[in-house]
C-alpha cells in the first residue's frame, strides 16, 4: 500500500491494518495482557488506559519496536 493510501485510510478510519505484521501468538499475548492491565491497573470509569508500556514487560516491548 503506497503511503498516500496509508495516510488516508488513517485519517478517514482513525486506524491502519497492516496484515501480518504481528503473529497469531504475538496478538495473543498482547491481548491477554491488556485485559490483565485493564482488570488490575484501569480505573473503573476510565475509557482510556495510558502509560503501558512503563507498567509492563510486554507493552513496552511492543512500545519500542520498530515495525510500530
Amino acid at each position: 500500500m503506497a503511503s498516500d493510501d496509508i495516510a488516508y485510510c488513517y485519517e478517514h478510519d482513525g486506524f491502519i491494518i497492516i496484515p501480518d505484521l504481528i503473529d497469531a501468538e504475538e496478538c495473543e499475548k498482547l491481548k491477554i495482557e491488556a485485559q490483565k492491565l485493564l482488570k488490575e491497573k484501569a480505573h473503573p470509569e476510565a475509557s482510556v488506559y495510558v502509560h503501558a508500556s512503563v507498567t509492563s514487560p510486554i507493552c513496552e516491548k511492543y512500545h519500542k519496536d520498530p515495525r510500530l
